[in-house]
């Protein structure tokens, strides 16, 4: 039996990195080992969406007890960094996992003393070993041999019930941006839409109100924001009044209402991606809210994500596939439009693109295969290295 401690020092944000640390606390539990969640008790507004997490918040890294734990993961690193605490980590018996989980060196360098938590670690896991956090892992000499790339995962019931239960709802036509704002994920896309089918029902929903997004969203001519603080059942999204010549903009969301909304909408999207410099950071790396929408609805995915996001059974990529999701070009949004609008009229159609996404992305990212994968290297490699 493993005992594996999860733990999130910058708090839990109700992101993907907390995400990422239920999904494997569900797998392991389910196989009967142990998996604790620790988080810094920070509060954050997005830590309500995740209704199904257990987890243990701390006040000081020093006074939690990880010795009794196998496996130590750290998933993320504090605001600021401690002396203290870096020195009790290196202490620590366990077999000590550094995530990293930023995509650019920019983000990486905005950790303090990234390198430092990266080398006192025993194992150090990444999306590929193409990204630049990698390379300069090699290049600053780290010892590859402790090293591996990891696949995001999800829960292999979770998602088979998601999928089963939405198989006969009734949705109205329309395109929700489901998730926070960032502009790697492009939600402003939906205003170019909304230009083009004046008619068409848009939405984005988990709209926080950063700073980035009042100059990308809410200052938009064509923005409806809702006027909510937390949107926690699905009625409140289906009742609060939008102007159907604009886009409704609604704030962070309950996941499980979210994943509810999506159910009845025939479209979610994420245009997560990369500038085309920066491609190589992409690792095979899908998007939690890119999972969960491809097993509730047909999701709508940018074009270059789709071509450089391989299925490990085929080696092709998803775009090359075909016949699965609707893939968004930027520089051509008339033609995803146009297969959204047909795909609307076409039930039969829209269900079969819908089960082949939906069995695509379970054999991708399923969490019995993917995590099984991760536990198997954390042991093998720190056996290897004592």
């Amino acid at each position: 039996m493993l005992k594996v401690a999860f733990v999130l020092m910058k708090g839990f944000d109700g992101c993907g990195v907390s995400r990422f640390a239920i999904e494997h606390q569900k797998q392991l539990r389910s196989q009967g080992d142990i998996c604790d969640i620790y988080a810094y008790d920070n509060i954050y507004i997005r830590e309500k969406a995740h209704t199904d997490k257990d987890v243990i918040f701390y006040d000081k890294f020093t006074e939690v007890d990880f010795s009794k734990y196998d496996i130590f993961v750290l998933n993320s690193y504090e605001k600021e960094f401690s002396e203290e605490d870096f020195e009790y980590y290196k202490s620590l018996p366990c077999i000590k996992v550094a995530m990293m989980h930023e995509i650019t060196r920019a983000n990486v360098s905005r950790i303090k003393h990234a390198w430092d938590w990266v080398f006192a670690s025993d194992i150090v896991s990444s999306f590929s070993d193409t990204m630049d956090f990698t390379q300069d892992l090699k290049a600053k000499g780290f010892d590859t041999s402790k090293y591996f790339s990891f696949k995001m995962a999800m829960n292999d019931e979770d998602m088979n019930n998601l999928y089963k239960n939405s198989l006969n709802t009734e949705r109205n036509p329309g395109l929700i941006y489901f998730g926070r704002w960032t502009s790697m994920k492009d939600p402003h896309r939906l205003f170019d839409y909304k230009n083009l089918a004046p008619d068409m029902k848009f939405s984005m929903i988990g709209i926080e109100r950063s700073i980035g997004a009042y100059y990308d969203i809410f200052n938009n001519p064509l923005c409806d924001a809702a006027k909510l603080g937390f949107v926690d059942n699905v009625e409140t999204y289906f009742n609060t009044p939008i102007d159907d010549s604009k886009v409704g903009v609604f704030p962070p969301i309950n996941r499980d209402v979210a994943l509810e909304i999506l159910s009845k909408t025939t479209f979610g999207c994420s245009f997560y991606r990369l500038k085309k410099n920066k491609i190589h950071n992409l690792g095979n790396r899908m998007e939690f809210t890119q999972i969960e929408m491809s097993c509730v609805c047909l999701p709508v995915f940018d074009i270059d994500w789709g071509k450089n996001t391989f299925d490990v059974e085929t080696g092709k990529s998803f775009y090359e596939l075909g016949n699965n999701a609707i893939y968004s070009d930027v520089n051509n949004l008339q033609a995803s439009l146009d297969e959204m609008k047909m795909l609307i009229e076409n039930k039969e159609l829209y269900n079969e693109r819908r089960k082949n996404i939906f069995d695509l992305v379970k054999r991708n990212y399923g969490s019995v295969n993917n995590l099984k994968y991760f536990y198997d290297n954390v042991l093998e490699r720190a056996k290897k290295n004592g």
